[in-house]
């Protein structure tokens, strides 16, 4: 089996700060993540309406009280065995 790589938090609002940049304003922001986000990133995506996409389940249980106090939309992906 593969183990997947964790990593030790990434600054995911950088995507927005490109945006802004470029003068882009996108309908959805969607950021794809393992929950490492540092806790003021997270805010700021929140505050930004973007949803967050946590790629396993155990990313949610692991930062699920951070997620829900952040008050960002998210979904999380299945990634139980059929």
């Amino acid at each position: 089996s593969m183990k997947k790589w964790r990593g030790g938090g990434t600054y995911m609002s950088a995507g927005l700060d490109w945006l802004e940049e470029h003068g882009e304003d996108p309908d959805v922001i969607v950021v794809f993540t393992d929950a490492g986000v540092y806790d003021e990133d997270l805010a700021r995506l929140a505050e930004a309406g973007a949803l967050l996409v946590l790629d396993t389940y155990s990313s949610y249980v692991w930062a699920k009280h951070r997620i829900e106090e952040s008050g960002i939309d998210f979904i999380v992906v299945n990634d139980s065995p059929a």
